[in-house]
């Protein structure tokens, strides 16, 4: 289960890049907008609020840059990854969304542009 949850950041000296106003998706579901750090072992996306989530590289079977747009709205960073449990669940709405198989078990990130707000 991928838990949007409060999260630590990871300290400056390990974090290797760090991109903002990035929208996260799972499947068609928005996440919200975070900041994406990445660091020496991890990939995370928190919230400004510091809600989200921490994928360590060995559960990342994948990840592209993807600029296919039949697929997806906009041009973005594609993880699949493995996870154990068959949900996503937001804690601060007990949202849950179901997600199925490995190969939709993917995330989307995107970056945020206001002027298409």
């Amino acid at each position: 289960m991928l838990v949007l949850s409060p999260i630590e950041l990871p300290n400056d000296e390990h974090v290797k890049h760090r991109e903002p106003n990035t929208l996260a998706y799972l499947r068609n579901t928005q996440l919200g907008e975070g900041t994406v750090y990445i660091s020496e072992d991890k990939f995370i996306w928190s919230t400004d609020n510091g809600q989200g989530f921490v994928l360590t590289y060995p559960q990342i079977s994948l990840h592209a840059i993807s600029r296919d747009l039949n697929n997806f709205h906009s041009e973005c960073l594609y993880l699949m990854f493995e996870k154990d449990d068959e949900q996503i669940v937001d804690s601060d709405s007990e949202t849950t969304v179901p997600t199925t198989t490995l190969l939709d078990k993917y995330m989307n990130l995107s970056q945020y542009d206001s002027r298409h707000v």
